[in-house]
């Protein structure tokens, strides 16, 4: 059993984000220290330390976001609500944990993949590794990344029948959407060709929303932040649904990845076909 850390309530207080070095953040509750870690909720009292090169951003009671580096720290969190732990904030705490361990250990790896991505004249995508993709419907777009090949890229979605549904052309970039409004339920191919004719060969079952993983489960509770139950919902199907289920979590990340790092991070591991163990 995972051990709760806090609440993660949209009105409590916890971290949002870590950049640099996780181990340079240190939380400090009653006398003793204990490592920050993503999704950690803090308590009134609790003195954030952060050493030089790491910053975090933390979630206020208020609303707000604050970031803190060593010129703003140490930092004493002020009043901020406070529930019993329950097995949804375990939930939450085992996203966080696997994602700050999954950042440290992978920094150096995440940048030499960044500046290699189009070495290889091969396309490539660990997300896209299952025989079937399951994805919940309504979808306005479908998207996907992929590393190798030579750009640009045609992404084309079809029926089984060939009727086309979207199709989406990429310059250079090796991460794409393609409209998906017409993805009806049942079968469904989507093929990413690079411009030397190689291609990537994606089978999809689309389902009714009736076949969400997530459905009647109660993961997260309905006080919990939107971005932060995405990425704990998204990380679970992950886990439970093995590989036929990732790029269905992948694409419940895409709408808040860009203002919201842990999204971010989520989506790189699954890009990498990196997922959490089973909470």
């Amino acid at each position: 059993m995972l051990l709760p850390l806090g609440v993660h309530a949209q009105d409590a207080t916890w971290i949002e984000s870590i950049a640099g070095d996780p181990a340079g953040i240190v939380i400090e509750r009653a006398g003793e220290r204990r490592a920050a870690q993503l999704f950690m909720g803090l308590e009134q009292g609790d003195i954030v330390h952060a050493a030089p090169g790491s910053s975090l951003v933390v979630h206020r009671h208020s609303g707000d976001s604050l970031r803190l580096d060593s010129s703003s720290t140490p930092y004493t969190v002020s009043a901020t609500p406070q529930e019993g732990a329950t097995v949804t904030a375990n939930l939450v705490d085992w996203a966080g944990v696997w994602l700050t361990g999954w950042y440290a250990e992978t920094a150096e790896q995440r940048t030499a993949l960044a500046m290699s991505r189009g070495d290889s004249p091969y396309l490539a995508s660990p997300l896209l590794q299952a025989d079937v993709h399951f994805l919940v419907l309504p979808k306005t777009d479908l998207c996907v990344s992929w590393s190798g090949g030579t750009a640009p890229f045609d992404l084309v979605l079809t029926t089984t029948a060939g009727k086309a549904i979207g199709a989406h052309r990429s310059q250079d970039g090796r991460a794409a959407c393609v409209p998906a409004v017409e993805l009806a339920p049942g079968p469904a191919h989507l093929v990413v060709r690079d411009a030397a004719g190689e291609a990537l060969r994606i089978e999809i079952e689309a389902l009714d929303r009736q076949a969400d993983p997530a459905a009647g489960e109660a993961l997260v509770p309905a006080t919990t932040d939107p971005r932060l139950a995405t990425v704990v919902e998204s990380a679970w199907i992950a886990a439970e649904g093995g590989e036929q289920w990732w790029l269905e979590a992948y694409q419940r990340l895409v709408p808040i990845a860009a203002d919201f790092d842990p999204a971010a991070q989520l989506m790189q591991a699954l890009s990498q076909g990196r997922v959490p163990a089973r909470p």
